[in-house]
This record gives structure tokens, sequence and C-alpha cells, in this order.
């Protein structure tokens, strides 16, 4: 089956595989025009081969349109396919799949052209669509991307039909002159100096950039009330903060924030249903609150007056959970309709989590309480092994592994939510947060005393000098910027690239740092915490010095067809790098 969207510059789609529309004539997907460079030697036949370079490519297909003879419905999609094809809009994406591939060429969009038909034909109705791609190849959906370090020398592969750019992101702490180099070809590219934070490179041809990524934290406003918990919506491009008073704050960008309040109780967590479109925060005395949009707000009825400590949402199951005080454990399918569930326990439960992978809900508390249900409803205790406060809870879908920290350094983990194990973290002060990296495969536990312990298996387990000694409330982990940040008392926020080494970052307040989050689209770290201090940090990409980029170093390099060794270098430090690329291919 093949398939066929057009997405443009605004994100906007449109399928012409699927009815209302079909296609009926394909042109220009396999192949495009080639100009053959050659040169002329004197007094001898012929020409000399120099190269042979693909044109521009154009694309074009005839589109059937279903609209049942019906003249305003023939008017509506022909509206909707010039509305979505308008070449003002730019370049934008077409997506071609079949059983087998899913690739996508940049391309301008030509004004539909519809053959002249009266308005009381019967047949169907007809479309001529177009399209330019200045640059001809297909590509990846996705980027691959090969990670490099001291230990780690992999060989790429590019199985696509021609050489691509590549983007190279260093990963730095104190490294000097880093150097990556293509012993295949002999090329590199290499930084002369010393670098203090991330570096990206790109050899994409006439986007060439060199940009070095400062961290810093503005402090933008103080609300006067604490702050529990801050997520973000994708979907919406909104983060969300709740917290004393029922206070709920709002901001697109990070930077303007209005506050909504819907209850005059604490909240204590907020989540976001992306398949429901739908925000839910919990609190004191069984608040609940909803928001499709995150302004305005409706207080639901969840038929207990307990206190709610975390929300969670399985996308997979379609069901929100609440866990909090005395036990209490609630469900819903849609936010609004609350259901209490028997959790057999008395203790408050403080944060519960869910696997996509397993099916499985995990939920930890007071007293070494760990309770696990695969729907929501029916709830069985675990044996712990341990007696001491649990206070938060991740899970690892490269290892499938959970992990559970609390206080007096427990640490405890399973492979399936029903058996624990607990770990030595050699540690005994409180740990308040742990979550997981993927793309390192490392836990990463914070907590009191400037606590902080790393793992790459959830068993064997590291501290690591934090530089400060006070608590340390959250963390965090950006998978785009591969950086760990952690927040805590006295306006403490510290970051790594590895887990390994921590940099103090300088936060401009004084108060407690309760939460922070990330949005991988915006690229921006929110933190929130006492008096309602929000923090945010762009790593405002600004231009690095381009003298500081070695003349010798080769920003044309490729990755060739086949196998191709890459060799990372530096004088001193410790640092990692990662290349990332799209394959790409002359036809579909």
């Amino acid at each position: 089956m093949q398939k066929l969207v057009w997405q443009n510059a605004k994100g906007d789609e449109i399928n012409l595989t699927q009815n209302p529309f079909g296609i009926t004539q394909w042109e220009g997907f396999s192949n495009t025009g080639l100009n053959i460079q050659s040169q002329q030697v004197p007094f001898a036949d012929g020409s000399v081969f120099l190269d042979a370079l693909m044109e521009q490519r154009e694309l074009s297909v005839t589109l059937a349109i279903n609209d049942e003879n019906d003249l305003y419905t023939r008017y509506e999609l022909k509206r909707q396919l010039i509305s979505a094809l308008n070449p003002k809009l730019g370049e934008g994406y077409l997506i071609y799949t079949n059983d087998f591939i899913s690739k996508r060429i940049k391309c301008v969009a030509q004004i539909p052209i519809f053959p002249t038909k009266n308005s009381d034909d019967a047949g169907t109705q007809k479309a001529s669509l177009s399209w330019v791609a200045c640059e001809p190849y297909w590509e990846d959906l996705e980027e691959t991307g090969v990670d490099f370090g001291i230990d780690s020398q992999p060989v790429i592969d590019n199985k696509g039909d021609v050489p691509v750019q590549i983007k190279i992101d260093f990963f730095t702490s104190g490294v000097t002159n880093p150097k990556i180099t293509n012993v295949t070809q002999n090329k590199f590219i290499k930084y002369n100096g010393v670098l203090s934070e991330n570096l990206q490179i790109s050899t994409e041809v006439g986007k060439k950039y060199f940009i070095s990524e400062p961290i810093s934290f503005d402090k933008l406003r103080a609300f006067g009330f604490y702050l529990y918990s801050v997520t973000y919506s994708e979907t919406l491009g909104l983060f969300v903060a709740v917290g004393g008073d029922g206070a709920i704050l709002t901001s697109p960008d990070g930077t303007t924030w209005a506050r909504n309040s819907g209850v005059s109780t604490y909240l204590y967590s907020v989540t976001y249903s992306e398949t429901l479109g739908l925000f839910v925060a919990g609190g004191e005395y069984g608040a609940i609150l909803t928001s499709p949009d995150g302004t305005t707000w409706t207080e639901r009825n969840s038929g207990v007056s307990t206190y709610l400590y975390s929300v969670t949402y399985s996308e997979t199951l379609g069901l929100f959970v609440a866990v909090g005080q005395a036990g209490t454990i609630l469900t819903s399918s849609d936010g609004t309709t609350w259901t209490r569930r028997t959790s057999g326990t008395s203790v408050n439960l403080q944060a519960v989590t869910y696997s996509e992978t397993l099916g499985l809900f995990v939920a930890g508390g007071d007293l070494g309480t760990i309770l696990t249900s695969s729907d929501g409803t029916t709830w069985t205790r675990r044996t712990s092994g341990v007696s001491t406060y649990l206070s938060s809870v991740t899970y690892s879908e490269t290892l499938g592994l959970f992990v559970i920290v609390g206080q007096s350094g427990t640490i405890l983990t399973s492979p399936d939510g029903t058996t624990w194990t607990e770990r030595n973290s050699g540690v005994s002060t409180y740990l308040y947060s742990v979550t997981y990296s993927e793309t390192l495969g490392l836990f990463v536990a914070v907590g009191q005393s400037g606590t902080i312990l790393t793992s790459s298996d959830g068993t064997t387990w590291a501290r690591r000098n934090s530089g400060v000694s006070v608590i340390l409330q959250a963390v965090t982990y950006s998978e785009t910027l591969g950086l760990f940040v952690a927040v805590g008392q006295s306006g403490t926020i510290l970051t790594s690239s590895d887990g390994t080494t921590w940099t103090r970052r300088t936060s401009g307040v004084s108060v407690n740092l309760q939460a922070v989050t990330y949005s991988e689209t915006l690229g921006l770290f929110v933190a929130g915490g006492d008096s309602g201090v929000i923090l945010n940090s762009y790593f405002s990409l600004t231009e690095n010095q381009i003298q500081n980029i070695s003349e010798d170093s080769n920003a044309n390099l490729k990755i060739e067809i086949g196998e191709n060794k890459f060799r990372l270098n530096k004088t001193s430090g410790s640092f990692r790098a990662r290349i990332s690329y799209r394959q790409k291919y002359i036809g579909v």
C-alpha cells in the first residue's frame, strides 16, 4: 500500500491517498534530471568526465477527488487543497510510505490545477498537484545518531545513495583541543582551545555553522507562593506549573507567565495527556482540576478528602491515576469522572509511574510500600524488603527496569514490578528524585546534603561530587541537549553532560527550587520553587568565534557510502560526541 502525505511549513498535513482523495498517476518520484559535467581535452576525441550532478526534482500527481457530485463538498475540498499547497508558505515535506519504507523530500508546492468541470457534471473531480524539490534527494524521516567516546570509536555505515552532511555535537567538560577525524578520508574538524560548554558544528551545505551553548538561568518572576510541580505539553506548546493556594501558572514560551486559579487548596502534581489533550492537577483535600488549554480549569469531584501527591497518565490504557494520603488511589479515563480504588494500605503514597512496555503502574510510599497494577483497578502490594519512606520512581525502557529511591539512601530495583531488590547506595541520606537517560543509559538520583548517585545498570551505584551540601529536590534530563539538570535548596542548580562531572550554575535566587522540566520543542529548561519563583534557561545559541575553529579543519566533511571509521581525539578533559545525519536516496 502506498501513502503520500503533504506537510506544509505550518505543520498542516493532508493525506493525498485517503478518501476523499486518491492518486491515479505519479511522476518524478523515482527519477530526476541529470547534468553530466565534463571537460574537453585539446586535440582529443570526446571529453573527460568530471562529475554527475542531480538537477532539482519536479514531482507531480494526478488526484481523483470524491466529491459525490456535491457542489458544496467539491469547493470545500478544492479550498482545502489550495490552502495546504500554498507556495507562499515556502518549503514543506512530501512524505512517502509503502509497506517497506518511509522517506521524505523537502520541496515547494505549486498551485493546484483543476480541470474545468461544470457544476452539474457527474463523475470524479480531478486535480493536478506538483512540487519542486531544490535538493533532489529523498531522506530518512529520522536522524541517525552515532555516539563517540574515548572508549567508543564506532564505524559509520551510510546505506544511502550519496554522501551526506553531518552535525557534530561535542558534550564537554573542560576539554582542550577536541578533534573528530574521518580516518578513511583523513578529513577532520578541530576546535583550538578549551571548551567549557557544549559545541555544535553543522556541515550542511548552505547552512554551515559553529555554535556554543552558554548555560545560565534567568529569574523571571516571584508570585509569592510555593511551586511543587511543572510540566510541558508538546502538543499545545504550553508550560503549566502548580503550587500553593491553588495557584496555576501557564506560559507558551517559558518567559511570559499568567496566573490561573481554580481552588484555594495546595496543588502538588500536574500531568498532561497528549491523547486526550487534557491537563490534570491534584492536591489538598482530594482536589482535582482539569483543563483542555491550561487557561480554563474545572474542579472535579474526586470523592475523597485526602491529599493527592502524584498524578500520571497511561497513553496505552487511556487512564489517569492519582495517588496520595492514607493509601488513596483514584482513576479516571476522561479526567471528569473519578473512581476510588482499593489499595490495601493506609500509608501515604508519594509517587506513581507507568511503564508502557510492561503495561504496569507502580506506586511507592511510606514504610517501604510498593503497589502495582496492570489496569489501574486492581492493585497488589509487593514485598520491598525495606520500611523506609519512598519518594520517587522511574522506569528505563532500554533496561526494562524500575528504580525507586527514598529515605536513608534507599534504592530498590525491579525488572517486572513484582520482585524488588535493595541495592547498596553507599549513602544514608534521603534521596528525593531519580531519572533515567535513555541516550546515556544512566540513572541519576539526587537528595540530601548535595548527594548525587549514578548507575548504568541500577545495581551498582557511584557517588558523584556535586560541590554542594544542600538538599537537591529534583533532577531531569534533556535527550536533545544531552544534559542533566538538578535543582534544590538556596537556588541551587547543577548541570552535567555525563552524570559524573557536575557544574554549579548561577540562578540569581536563594529560595528552594522544587521542580524542573525541559521542553524539547523550545529547547528550554524551566524550574520552579518557593515564593513562586520561576527560572528558565534557554541555551541561547550564540555564534562561536570562527577563528576558534582550526584553519585546517574541513567543514565539508561528509560520510561517504559504505563504512567509514571516525576517531575522537583530545589533549585533556573528559567528553563525548555524537554525529547525526540523514541518509539520502535518489528515488523511492
